[in-house]
């Protein structure tokens, strides 16, 4: 316990300093000395004590002056007088000023002490027990005054002895004293009590009593009245609480009103709610959650207290980890995407937002409360997108048709979320149909697909070129047991068309769908228009690969023939060159053959730029790809052209990439693009950046763009307003080595070209030029 704090008031310091040490050592007191009752006024405005012991006789002001002066004061602090001076009148006046004991020096000092010591623990202890009643029965009151139910103390003769807040505001307001009024007349505004009145049957009976009253006005009360008995168990009076019930069915109204509005709000957001204490294993959800998922609230299966196993393998561990972290603290929320298997076998992207609202006393978490939210409807699209550009890019680097193939499959099967399928290829000249690739069906499901004879409803379908989504009934016995023994409930067959002909179609199927799922058959239906050029450019880099080694030697032998005759006539040309320059020396009289000579050496010029122009590409693919530094590159390529003051920024750092040797020609045919059909273009940027696992190298200008209707045709040979070659050129380069490239600019921002780089065709070194 903390020591009593003592202010010691004695003009004596010898006196002051005894009494000091005996109530700091014996009296268990922390004691603080003034010499004067003015001093002692002063200290008392910064500093609190639990006791003034103060000498009668000072100079200045004495001891009965500055009790006066101590009782002045705002907080009272009991005050004891300790002096020599016995006089009656002194210990009268003391007291009637309100000393709360007198004390006399003089007699055994060690008995004064210590009935000074005794008298401060006394005083101290009957203060402080002043001081917890005072503010034991302010908190009650306090707490009274803050029930919303009128409560209301009356004596044996039903008076008002105490009332609270609500009760008077119930009377008419906070201005009226109750006191000493009968109930009836306040509430009731009549002269006599009420038939039945619960607190004068309470009194006489000595046991609790309720009854529904009216007042005028309208209003139902239900009150409650209590006896009160004193120490001798004697009727004194009774408490009686009074609750309008006009008010609490409007409450109750409201609380109906808040509930539908929320449950409106929690339904026009698509939300599920749920409960969920972790230790004991249990959930509560509500019907929607069920709903959500295609189930009857009565269907969901429980494992463990959670439904984790209903939720996509690949998206488990990142929302485990958010609940982690959330449980540790280090999260407000828990907030995940996760995907969820439906009743029907498909699956929902989910949207989950919780927060622990209860913990046990080391923190661990006791329950947590949240809501799900289907959205579905923003990440299949997302998906979907992202898919469709991934496949473009995956197809352009793709190195052979069966890669090619297994492409196809496996993207259909991710926008769809079907979980297997197989592409089979037209023979137009048989008419049949033939498997070439297949992921996720069985090996005995593939060797009895190449032996059967093709199905005719899919040569039909093929034909017919339009996607199709039938029942297994509408396939066929034969291809309908085929597969049902592969365990395929559902089935999508999508036809593969190049230039509006039929080249093969690709079928997907799922295992636990009973349908494919409507959302997903327009971006499958475009994801499979895409294929069938580039299905029949890669099938058309195979055969031309296939033909380049048998071409390979005569194309030596040609090569080998036109450089040898590239070399006479460049001999020739140079010899021509060199005989204008001596017709130019013999100083020509006659302006027309002047001019002539000069038209003679730029026709000639002309041709041998032209003639070393077919030299460039005449080896295009024809000499093995490498390593070449892209910045090094663009800056060569920029000095062969006039940019006419055009900015050109290069941000691709030590960046390299595998590509055939006449890359650089490349670059230079999309420099000048910028500058030929820009038309304002006053900046060109090459850069390079990776955008959701593809790496891209992209050249863009601020010039007016491409056209959209020109967007698809702009690589194709013969387009343009300039010799119709330079970007069909700079696309049979890149495609040497696997790259692709397209328009991605906004008609009217510029022009944005996009090259894919395929992994394992570009890296990062330094290089020097």
């Amino acid at each position: 316990m903390d020591p009593i704090r003592v202010l010691v008031v004695d003009d004596e310091p010898i006196m002051a300093t005894v009494t000091t040490l005996y109530l700091e050592e014996r009296g268990g007191c922390a004691c603080e000395v003034c010499t004067s009752a003015q001093e002692a006024l002063n200290v008392l405005e910064s500093t609190t004590f639990d006791i003034i012991v103060s000498d009668y006789q000072m100079p200045g002001m004495d001891g009965i002056a500055f009790l006066k002066a101590v009782r002045a004061r705002p907080e009272y602090i009991p005050f004891i007088l300790f002096t020599g001076r016995g006089r009656e009148e002194v210990i009268i006046e003391a007291l009637n000023n309100g000393a709360d004991f007198y004390l006399q020096k003089g007699v055994d000092p060690e008995s004064q002490f210590a009935e000074l010591a005794h008298k401060i623990r006394h005083a101290v202890k009957r203060r402080r027990s002043e001081e917890a009643l005072a503010a034991s029965e302010s908190l009650k009151r306090i707490i009274l005054d803050n029930v919303t139910e009128n409560v209301v103390f009356q004596d044996a003769d039903c008076r008002i002895v105490w009332a609270n807040k609500a009760a008077h505001y119930s009377a008419g307001g906070l201005g009226e004293d109750l006191t000493g009024q009968y109930c009836y007349e306040v509430w009731q505004k009549r002269s006599q009590p009420c038939e039945a009145c619960p607190v004068l049957e309470a009194i006489e009976t000595g046991e609790p009593r309720a009854a529904l009253t009216r007042v005028p006005g309208g209003g139902e009360w239900i009150m409650r009245a209590t006896p009160v008995r004193d120490a001798q168990g004697t009727i004194i009076g009774a408490v009686k609480t009074g609750l309008e019930l006009t008010a609490l069915k409007a409450i109750e109204s409201e609380r109906l009103q808040s509930k539908e509005r929320l449950d409106l709000a929690i339904e026009a957001a698509n939300l599920a709610v749920w409960d969920w204490y972790p230790a004991e294993r249990r959930v509560f959800y509500d019907d929607a959650y069920a709903s959500m998922l295609g189930y009857a609230p009565d269907e969901l299966e429980l494992r463990d207290g959670t439904f984790a196993h209903m939720v996509h393998p690949e998206d488990l561990p990142p929302a485990q980890r958010a609940i982690h972290e959330h449980f540790e603290g280090k999260k407000p929320y828990a907030k995940a995407e996760f995907r969820m298997r439906c009743r029907d076998g498909t699956w929902k992207w989910i949207y989950a937002c919780g927060r622990v609202v209860e913990r046990d006393e080391d923190g661990a978490p006791v329950r947590m409360v949240g809501a799900h939210q289907d959205i579905s409807g923003r990440k299949i699209p997302e998906a979907q997108i992202v898919a469709s550009r991934d496949l473009a890019f995956g197809l352009a680097g793709a190195s052979s048709l069966d890669e090619a193939f297994g492409l196809c499959i496996a993207y259909a099967m991710d926008v769809s979320g079907m979980d297997c399928g197989s592409l089979f290829l037209y023979n137009e000249e048989s008419g049949d149909v033939k498997l070439a690739h297949a992921i996720g069906v069985s090996d005995a499901f593939v060797q009895k697909e190449t032996r059967n004879k093709p199905c005719p409803e899919l040569i039909q379908q093929t034909l017919r070129g339009g996607a199709w989504f039938p029942a297994l009934a509408d396939l066929g016995d034969c291809l309908q047991l085929l597969l049902e023994e592969e365990g395929i409930s559902a089935v999508a067959i999508l036809p593969i068309l190049f230039e509006g002909m039929p080249i093969g179609l690709i079928t997907i199927a799922s295992r636990t769908q009973d349908a494919i799922p409507d959302g997903c058959r327009k971006p499958l239906e475009a994801m499979v228009a895409e294929m069938g050029s580039a299905i029949a450019r890669i099938h058309a880099r195979e055969a031309l690969k296939k033909s380049n080694e048998s071409l390979k030697s005569a194309n030596h032998v040609l090569n080998l023939l036109s450089s040898v005759t590239r070399h006479d006539i460049l001999n020739q040309v140079g010899a021509l060159q060199a005989y204008l320059a001596l017709l130019e020396e013999e100083r020509l009289e006659n302006s027309s053959a002047r001019e002539f000579c000069g038209r003679m050496k730029e026709i000639t010029d002309t041709i041998r730029r032209q003639i070393t122009f077919t030299g460039d590409y005449q080896h295009m693919g024809e000499k093995d790809p490498e390593w070449q530094h892209v910045e090094w590159l663009v800056k060569r390529a920029a000095d062969t052209i006039r940019l006419n003051g055009m900015q050109l920024d290069i941000a691709t750092g030590p960046l390299e990439i595998y590509a055939d040797p006449m890359l650089e020609k490349a670059f230079c045919n999309l420099l000048e693009n910028a500058v030929i059909h820009g038309q304002c273009t006053s900046r060109i940027s090459v850069s390079f950046c990776e955008d959701d696992g593809c790496s891209l190298l992209v050249v863009e200008d601020d010039g007016v763009g491409v056209p959209e209707s020109m967007k698809q045709h702009i690589f194709e040979k013969g387009v343009g307003t300039h010799t119709g070659y330079g970007l069909f050129l700079v696309r049979e380069i890149l495609e040497i080595t696997g790259l692709a490239i397209r328009e991605a600019g906004g008609e009217g921002a510029g022009a944005r070209f996009e090259i894919c780089l395929p992994e394992g065709r570009w890296r990062t070194r330094s290089a020097s030029p």
